[in-house]
């Protein structure tokens, strides 16, 4: 049976506290794996959790937010980070920096009949102002 998310944050949450910064505290471990056990985690829904898409976006990189949980997860080959904010405020604030760092990424590409090629990408002004509100 994969882990859950919630077995990661755990394990996170266990560490001590890193860093501290606009209201949010760092927690780090370094645990080899790859990004998809976030993605297809059972409880990946249910948590609250999105993937924030960037164009760094691979197997051993990714990243993902819970905004009813307040929570920022970094993975980054091995190394995981897990940012936890105190408030709705601290969130919005986390967010809109992973906005400002990270280069767009796209959701998906999609070709039709005639070969046209679509590119998919988050709309991050509409997630800044669903965390926001």
């Amino acid at each position: 049976m994969s882990r859950t998310i919630k077995q990661y944050v755990d394990a996170l949450l266990s560490e001590p506290k890193g860093d501290s910064r606009d209201g949010t505290v760092l927690h780090r471990m370094f645990l080899p794996s790859e990004r998809y056990v976030i993605d297809f985690a059972p409880d990946f829904q249910s948590g609250g959790w999105r993937q924030f898409d960037t164009d760094q976006d691979a197997a051993y990189f990714g990243v993902w937010y819970s905004a009813p949980q307040r929570l920022v997860l970094t993975y980054c080959e091995g190394d995981w980070t897990l940012e936890v904010a105190e408030d709705a405020e601290a969130m919005a604030a986390a967010v809109k920096r992973l906005c400002d760092f990270y280069r767009e990424g796209f959701v998906f590409k999609a070709m039709d009949a005639d070969g046209t090629l679509t590119t998919f990408v988050q709309d991050r002004a509409a997630m800044l102002a669903e965390i926001a509100s």
